[in-house]
């Protein structure tokens, strides 16, 4: 489940939701629950993603280096390509002329306005992330919700340089970014 979104008051209604789906799923298996950390240049995860059974998720620009926007704390479990370096993300756009973040210009992502090129945030990070997710449990579809978060932990990229503890985490990045080409060979 992607969370692309956050707040900084909490819900108990949300916070239900989000631990009977991470605790239930299908086949009891578990649903991973990813949320974005925030976009404060903040050293506190944003709500939901400080959940216990949230997938809190930060970004990484185009070069590989951690967004300096992206929130930190130990919550976060890792980074995913968004914006903040030379490119943001390409993604559709809202198909009602003047509205979204391309109103009709070619070089915002085409004429048409239906495409941009300027989507990026944590919120841009974390459909990619379950996106990597989809991949992996459409390989192997009997990966519980923990294994699953495990294997994108331990074959992201690690881009980290400061602060890593001796489990391989980093406030910043968490685990790392997340490799998707890894991630499918480890399963």
């Amino acid at each position: 489940i992607s969370c692309s979104w956050h707040g900084a008051a909490s819900s108990t209604v949300i916070e239900d939701a989000i631990i009977t789906a991470a605790s239930k799923g299908p086949d009891a298996n578990g649903c991973v629950i990813f949320c974005s950390v925030g976009d404060d240049s903040s050293g506190t995860v944003c709500f939901p993603a400080s959940l216990p059974s949230a997938v809190a998720v930060g970004a990484s620009t185009d070069d590989g280096l951690p967004a300096l926007y992206s929130n930190s704390g130990s919550q976060v479990a890792m980074v995913a390509p968004s914006d903040g370096g030379d490119q943001a993300i390409f993604t559709c756009d809202v198909s009602q002329t003047g509205i979204g973040y391309n109103p009709g210009e070619t070089e915002r992502g085409g004429a048409d306005g239906l495409y941009t090129n300027g989507f990026g945030g944590t919120s841009a990070a974390v459909p990619i992330a379950a996106g990597a997710a989809a991949v992996l449990l459409s390989y192997k579809p009997s990966l519980t919700a923990k294994q699953l978060t495990s294997i994108l932990e331990q074959t992201a990229d690690k881009i980290a340089t400061a602060d890593v503890d001796p489990n391989g985490h980093s406030d910043a990045v968490g685990f790392g970014k997340i490799n998707l080409f890894a991630a499918l060979n480890a399963v």
